[in-house]
Formats: structure tokens, C-alpha cells, sequence
């Protein structure tokens, strides 16, 4: 695909402003059982009454309990919206709104997964922005006001949505009634602060862990394979992609494990970070597309088309590639880059098999193929600084890769 000059330009001096601008990172709350520290952070800060937004399925299980009874002690009351889904639309961000301010809450408090979170922070940018439909807001920096306070509190280790700056919701178009994923990209949806307690992830299933895990990956090598990426967004993938590896696999066979878990937290921390600075690409941009017209989960989507996408860059993403080979621990310093990369891609295949993870989306259908290619290319250009702008016909043949009824 050609791209013109001017798109590249844009996005060197986008990339030297984010340098230069670059938003300190949530303060942490780590380590096991830290949740119930946060309501003594909630005191000391003055929060009278937090909204807590979650899941139903969340409150039911009982991870929220530390904090609600630390919350009771502290004699805090604390109001709860538990109808959040696994891809938040614009009516549930409303009805989280509306509870906001009938309940005159001063904070908002969102403990769950990436889909939580990205409520959460979409619920802040209305309390924001009242008079500002959502639909308006997605894009990058059109929020531009100050939210309330928001402590995100992840129970997945994956979206590295408590430290991001993007919130991705679902929206109906009025005139097909098809669905779609947009973004709200803005710096003031980045949480304040962060609790990276790996008991929250204790009780997710081994395909629910191995599915996250691909999708902090999948940040880590998206940010760092895009052009511009500045020292600190390399060396901050770089040390995901190494916790990543070495943790991943332990996380997925015993999710109790605390210390695969706190490293898989630190891991979906370090890719948020990165990605923040340096943004995704070519697969989250098709994972979204998929994501929005089949309700396939965003981490499964990211592992089945991470290989694909990089195979299909080709030469351009080889020399990233294979310094995170390298980091990984995959690869030599005296391997030569198109072995070390492939060495990367190839791992990545075996682990997700390992994994239990499929090669192909059952749900894709060739008919589709059409509107996935038109709304990844929009999603991707000019905005995502991909190694390369992959036209129809190269988007075309890594749908047809994970296509049963194609591959």
C-alpha cells in the first residue's frame, strides 16, 4: 500500500510529542491481597462515596469483598453498577453515568477486566463532557477535561487498560444495526492509580489466562515494532515480552500461582505503557473488526492473528523481531535477524497450540472478508505507525489464513 510522505511525518512529530509530553504512569498498589489497601487510599484522599463498577459475575465470586469490607470499616458507603459486559456499549456507560450522579459519588472505582476499565474511564469522560455525545468523543484528544478520580483495579492481566489512555467500546449503527469497536484515545483517561493484586486473577480459567497473556504480548510487540519508537518504549516491551515468556506458560497451567501472576500483572503494565507511547497495529486493528461483528474475545482474536500480520510485513519487521527473539530468550546475538524472528513466530505458533488456543476464527466467513479489510484500514491509517501499510490484497490472504472455510 502507498503511503503518502506526509503520513509519516505526522506521525514522527505525533511520536516526538508524546516524548516530550509523556504523562507519568499511575502509581501501583502491588502484590497480593494489596486490594485491600485501597480503601485506606480512598480515605486519605477524601472519597466520601466511590462508584465501584464491575460484573455481576465479579461481586458474585467475591473478589470485590476486600475492598467493600475495608470500605465498611473505614465507614465509607460505597455504590455499586455490576451491569458491565464483555464489550461495553454506550447504554451501559450511560446507565453508569446516571447511577454516578443520582448517587453523588466523588470517585470511580473499577475492578474487573479490560472491559470494566474501559467502561469506567468512558463513564468518566461523560461526567466530563455531559453535553458531549460518546460517538464524539472517540478519536484521540477530544476529551480534554479533567475526570474523577478513577482507581482501576484489573482482575485479568491483559488489556493493560490501567495504565492506557484508551477506553474501547461498542457501538450499533442506526442505520445497519451492525456493531462496531471505536476508541476514546485521551491522556486524562489514564487511572490515577493501579492495584495489581494477583489474587484477583487466581480464579480465571487457563484459556482465559493464556488469551490475556497474548493480548499484553501482542501490545508489547505491536508498540515495539512500529516506527518511532523511543528508547523507553523498547526497553519498557522488551522487559514485557521477557516476563511474558518466562511466565505465561506457569500462569496458564496453576493461575494461583502468585508469582507467575504478579509477574503477568507487571507484564500487562509494562505493555499498556508501551503501547500508550507508541500505539498498536495491523492486528489489534483487525481483532477489533472481528471482535465487533462475531463478539470473538479480543485476547483470542489478538493470538490467532499476531503471526499472520508479522509474517505478512515481512523484511520491514524482521531486525525488531529478532531483537525481541533475542530478548525472549530465544535467540543468539550472532543469529542472523530472519532466523531469530522466525524463531520469535514460530514460538508464539507453538505456545498458542500448547495453549489450546485455534489457528482460525470458526465464526469468519468470506462474505465478511470485504467490511473486516475496510474497517482495519480505517482503523490503521494514517494513525497506527506500522512497520507497513498492508493493502487489500495482503489483509485479503491473512483473513483467508484463519478462514475454515478458505485455509
Amino acid at each position: 500500500m502507498s503511503v503518502h510522505p506526509f503520513c509519516r511525518i505526522f506521525q514522527a512529530v505525533r511520536a516526538l510529542f508524546l516524548r516530550i509530553c509523556r504523562k507519568a504512569p499511575p502509581r501501583t498498589l502491588s502484590g497480593e491481597g494489596c486490594l485491600g489497601e485501597l480503601p485506606s487510599l480512598l480515605e486519605k484522599k477524601g472519597i466520601r462515596r466511590p462508584l465501584l463498577l464491575t460484573t455481576a459475575g465479579t461481586l458474585r465470586r467475591g473478589a470485590a469483598e476486600p475492598f467493600l469490607s475495608g470500605c465498611r470499616e473505614k465507614g465509607i458507603p460505597v455504590s455499586v453498577f455490576d451491569a458491565v459486559t464483555p464489550d461495553p456499549t454506550e447504554e451501559e456507560v450511560l446507565l453508569g453515568e446516571a447511577r454516578y450522579r443520582e448517587d453523588c459519588c466523588d470517585a470511580l472505582v473499577a475492578l474487573g477486566g479490560g472491559s470494566v476499565l474501559d467502561c469506567a474511564k468512558a463513564v468518566g469522560a461523560r461526567l466530563a463532557r455531559p453535553g458531549k455525545p460518546l460517538i464524539k468523543m472517540c478519536g484521540v484528544l477530544r476529551v480534554r477535561r479533567r475526570l474523577p478520580l478513577l482507581f482501576a483495579v484489573p482482575t485479568t492481566a491483559g488489556t493493560g487498560s490501567e495504565v492506557t489512555a484508551a477506553a474501547v467500546l461498542t457501538f450499533r449503527d442506526e442505520k445497519t444495526g451492525a456493531h462496531k469497536k471505536a476508541a476514546v484515545s485521551d491522556f486524562c483517561l489514564i487511572p490515577k492509580v493501579a492495584v495489581l493484586d494477583p489474587a484477583l486473577t487466581a480464579t480465571l480459567p487457563p484459556l482465559r489466562t493464556a488469551e490475556c497473556g497474548m493480548d499484553a504480548l501482542t501490545h508489547a510487540i505491536e508498540a515495539y515494532t512500529n516506527r518511532f519508537a523511543s528508547s523507553y518504549v523498547k526497553k519498557t516491551a522488551e522487559k514485557a515480552v521477557s516476563l511474558i515468556f518466562k511466565n505465561l506458560p506457569a500462569a496458564v497451567k496453576n493461575p494461583a500461582d502468585p508469582v507467575a501472576g504478579a509477574a503477568m500483572l507487571s507484564a500487562a503494565y509494562l505493555s499498556g505503557l508501551a503501547f500508550t507511547n507508541n500505539f498498536v497495529g495491523t492486528v489489534h486493528a483487525l481483532a477489533h473488526a472481528v471482535g465487533g461483528l462475531y463478539g470473538v474475545p479480543h485476547g483470542r482474536a489478538c493470538a490467532v492473528l499476531l503471526v499472520p500480520v508479522f509474517r505478512a510485513y515481512g523484511k520491514p519487521a524482521e531486525r525488531k523481531l529478532a531483537a525481541l527473539s533475542r530478548a525472549a530468550g530465544l535467540s543468539g546475538k550472532k543469529t542472523p535477524a530472519p532466523a531469530a524472528a522466525e524463531a520469535f513466530l514460530s514460538e508464539i505458533e507453538k505456545r498458542n497450540r500448547s495453549f489450546g488456543i485455534p489457528a482460525v476464527f470458526p465464526e469468519l466467513r468470506p462474505e465478511d472478508f470485504g467490511e473486516i479489510i475496510s474497517r482495519a484500514q480505517k482503523e490503521t491509517f494514517p494513525a497506527y505507525p506500522v512497520p507497513v501499510f498492508l493493502d487489500r490484497n495482503a489483509l485479503f490472504h491473512i483473513l483467508s489464513l484463519v478462514c475454515p472455510a478458505v485455509s
